[in-house]
């Protein structure tokens, strides 16, 4: 009796420790496959879906050790229902690394020049500090610079902190929640679809390159942030930004984008062309928000989208006071304008 008792412990214990790993498992996996899913569908969803989506790129951790923990336990149990888990797990981690991986490559861009570097920055409800954007355009030479979350106050403190001497031309509505495109070369205003709505202001700007004038279309962008009970507001942003694009002319979007490269509506600009500067350079992947919150920055949501003939060449982010956004710059190559 003690023998058959002794025997069935191990067996027990098996069992027990199985059970634990296909919990871990599922906890784990299940969640990734079904943003899996959703990241699958060609148009964004509702709450919670469309903020879900934000972290995709993360997926690949949990379901690795998904894949793991199902192999583990098949390998034991030889059960037909670990080898499935395993393998849609397994199936599932491969489709997530084949749209990450990319975006650490860079693409290959002329490092001659010339070129054009634009920055945008989020102000925060205008808060964010004027002497820290100004020193960011200084230390970087900036010719195009792009503020949402904009006002009257803080486009006043931005004159005082010596940014018209750095960038003498401007468009500012500076309303609460407005916007400003300010540029070291000549620019004239261009209407937008709807010209009071502050998703969305156009300016061309008449760039310098050698002997010749190149316009591009600058957008200053701020879609609405999908909050639930919001999401409707925030897809209505963004087709009025999509229907912006101009194909065919020299065009650059910047500014905070509230959402990041899987959602669908941000992707559908990358299909009619654009290259986001962050994955055109292989940082697709670097944090612009939250910052100074209690989480660290885990989303990517700011961006510089260009048009075929303005292909990044440098990109990088900067952390501005006072505001919970970094301030998002890129280098584009003019060799092609």
């Amino acid at each position: 009796m003690k023998r058959q008792t002794t025997a069935a412990l191990p067996k027990a214990a098996r069992r027990r420790r199985a059970a634990s790993w296909t919990a871990v498992a599922i906890l784990l996996g299940l969640p990734a496959v079904l943003l899996t899913l959703v990241r699958l569908v060609p148009d964004d969803l509702g709450t919670p879906w469309v903020q879900l989506v934000t972290f995709t790129p993360y997926s690949p951790l949990p379901l690795t050790v998904a894949a793991a923990g199902a192999w583990m336990t098949f390998r034991r149990s030889r059960a037909a229902f670990h080898r499935v888990l395993a393998g849609i797990f397994a199936a599932t981690l491969v489709l997530q690394l084949c749209w990450l991986v990319p975006r650490f490559v860079a693409h290959p861009v002329s490092t001659a020049g010339p070129f054009l570097t634009v920055m945008s920055i989020n102000a925060r409800d205008a808060k964010a500090s004027p002497e820290d954007i100004v020193a960011s355009v200084r230390r970087y030479k900036v010719d195009v610079l792009v503020v949402v979350d904009l006002n009257r106050y803080l486009a006043r403190d931005l004159r005082n902190a010596g940014l018209s001497l750095e960038l003498p031309q401007s468009d500012v509505r500076p309303v609460p929640g407005g916007s400003g495109l300010y540029s070291r070369f000549p620019l004239r205003h261009e209407d937008a679809p709807v010209p009071e709505d502050n998703s969305l202001r156009q300016a061309t700007v008449l760039v310098e390159n050698g002997g010749s004038t190149i316009p591009v279309l600058f957008s200053a962008v701020h879609i609405t942030s999908p909050r639930p009970h919001q999401t409707d507001e925030w897809a209505r942003t963004y087709r009025l930004v999509r229907d912006a694009a101009r194909p065919g002319t020299p065009q650059v979007m910047l500014g905070d984008f509230n959402s990041t490269i899987d959602h669908a509506g941000f992707r559908d600009l990358l299909a009619a062309g654009f290259t986001d500067a962050g994955s055109g350079t292989g940082q697709a992947l670097v944090p612009t928000w939250p910052f100074g919150a209690v989480v660290p920055p885990f989303a990517t949501i700011d961006h510089v989208l260009s048009s075929p003939d303005l292909p990044p060449a440098w990109y990088t982010t900067e952390p501005i006071g006072g505001s919970d956004h970094a301030a998002v710059l890129a280098r584009l190559s003019l060799a092609d304008g």
